[in-house]
């Protein structure tokens, strides 16, 4: 099955859970798993604002959006769960 059938089977959750982040909407910056790639999406946004290949280009993406504003990034893992944030 790999790693990639395995999100799969967790979309629905990671959905509602970024449903819930969003209705917060404090401005913080996801980077979430999505399709074997990696999206990084402003709470509140309906659409990420890119989707890259590597997590870690987008972290750094994510680090250049908050640096205009008071808000901290927020990486989550394959499963959804939160990995670390980053101010």
């Amino acid at each position: 099955m790999g790693w990639f059938g395995k999100t799969e089977g967790i979309k629905e959750e990671l959905a509602e859970r970024l449903r819930e982040a969003s209705r917060t909407n404090n401005g913080d910056i996801h980077v979430i798993p999505t399709e074997g790639k990696w999206a990084v999406r402003k709470e509140g946004a309906a659409k990420s604002s890119k989707v890259l290949l590597d997590k870690k280009d987008a972290i750094k993406e994510a680090k250049e959006l908050i640096k205009t504003e008071h808000s901290k990034v927020i990486v989550h893992n394959y499963d959804g769960t939160i990995n670390k944030s980053v101010e």
